[in-house]
């Protein structure tokens, strides 16, 4: 059975709430990695240093890094668009407008229930004849078992012949989330950029004045393939 990974970071601004995932074929996994690696790494080797390469972060990108400029700050998600687009990885982010869901963060600060679901779902429609292994940042036990529960429960749901209660599509071939460090993992670095990309641009569909620095970030996330890029963010009715 063909596989593929998706790392999911999530991303949250004064407007919206979200997650982003990234398929990455298996096939296609040691490519995205070495690239990502041969330019980290590249960041601090052309520069005599000899140690792990800096992590890519979008909201903290190289900070604190006394060599690090706004222009090479730029080049890092230059990069990561690159890497997207030539190696065509499908990019998923989904989300919501915060005012429009103030009622659900009070048990769930950072909407993980919600968009979790929302990406096992997206998940489900491109899992037909694959499997999908979701990726996830941290190691925080508090905040891990919120994709924990649901993805667990579909495992469960699947093991005692109860598919007809599930509403996500094809569930049998989710794996149950793994975590890891983005620290120590290329592929959610990769999801982080890509997740503070795209939600740079909410500020244009909102038409909020930006600084220059983000504005070109905005410009950078308009060069993604915009067939590889599904990102949607909702706004809940229901709760106001």
């Amino acid at each position: 059975m063909k596989t593929s990974f998706f790392p999911i970071d999530d991303s949250e601004s004064k407007y919206t709430i979200s997650l982003t995932a990234i398929e990455v074929p298996i096939e296609k996994y040691n490519i995205v990695r070495n690239e990502l690696y041969n330019f980290s790494c590249g960041l601090i080797y052309e520069k005599g240093y000899v140690k792990n390469p800096p992590e890519l972060h979008g909201a903290e990108l190289l900070k604190g890094l006394e060599w690090a400029t706004d222009e090479i700050r730029l080049n890092c998600f230059k990069k990561i668009v690159q890497i997207i687009n030539e190696n065509k990885l499908y990019v998923y982010r989904l989300g919501y407008y915060k005012k429009s869901v103030k009622i659900f963060l009070k048990s769930d600060p950072k909407l993980y229930s919600m968009n979790f679901f929302s990406v096992q779902r997206l998940m489900g429609h491109l899992s037909e004849e694959k499997l999908a292994i979701p990726i996830i940042d941290g190691l925080h036990e508090e905040n891990s078992k919120f994709f924990n529960m649901g993805g667990q429960g579909l495992s469960i749901l699947h093991s005692i012949d109860n598919e007809d209660k599930v509403s996500v599509k094809n569930f049998k071939n989710i794996c149950e989330p793994l975590f890891a460090s983005s620290k120590y993992s290329a592929l959610i670095q990769l999801a982080d950029m890509a997740s503070y990309l795209l939600q740079s641009l909410d500020y244009k569909v909102l038409n909020v004045e930006c600084g220059e620095f983000k504005r070109k970030i905005q410009n950078i996330a308009e060069s993604f393939d915009k067939e590889l890029i599904h990102n949607e963010i909702f706004y809940m009715r229901i709760s106001e």
